[in-house]
């Protein structure tokens, strides 16, 4: 196979890594409340709290083992592909000198496609990703969207940025 994977050791285990996926899957289906918007996402953003804060111990697991590093940086890949959904893959790529790329489908309220990749999204238009909204609104439903992007604007996050700032500072 052309695809290269490096297993490293983690502070994580197989077994809590999917334990983390298990609760987060029972909490969307089964916990969440689904009849207003904001007592969801304010649950959703508590569970993406707890994905990410994982995803920051890994990173730092990654970049601090210097065995590791030297190991991918004489593997001499082309390229890093990465979802933007777990930050670190662009810190990778800054360490080893490579591009990288982003696979994205979305992301909730649209925010990494309209701040890092810059497209256009407009809400009169297009429904918030996750919102219960159609293509086709209502000029009661456009204005709910728009309140929506609002709150992904201003209040929803999916990582402590304060955290990884500092963190990609120090690294750098």
């Amino acid at each position: 196979s052309a695809l290269k994977f490096e297993v490293y050791p983690t502070f994580l285990t197989k077994d809590d890594f999917e334990g983390l996926f298990t609760r987060w899957i029972k909490k969307w289906i089964y916990d969440f409340p689904k009849d207003t918007f904001f007592s969801y996402f304010s649950q959703l953003q508590e569970a993406v709290m707890e994905f990410t804060d994982c995803i920051f111990n890994l990173c730092k697991e990654v970049v601090s083992n210097k065995k590791l590093m030297t190991k991918l940086q004489d593997s001499r890949f082309d390229v890093i592909v990465a979802d933007a959904i777990g930050p670190c893959g662009e810190l990778l790529a800054e360490l080893l000198q490579i591009p990288f790329v982003y696979t994205l489908r979305f992301s909730p309220g649209y925010t990494f496609e309209k701040y890092s990749g810059g497209l256009l999204i407009p809400p009169s238009y297009v429904a918030v990703i996750l919102s219960e909204l159609s293509g086709e609104m209502t000029f009661v439903e456009r204005v709910k969207n728009m309140i929506y992007v609002l709150y992904f604007d201003f209040w929803f996050q999916l990582f402590n940025a304060k955290k990884w700032d500092q963190f990609y500072s120090e690294v750098l």
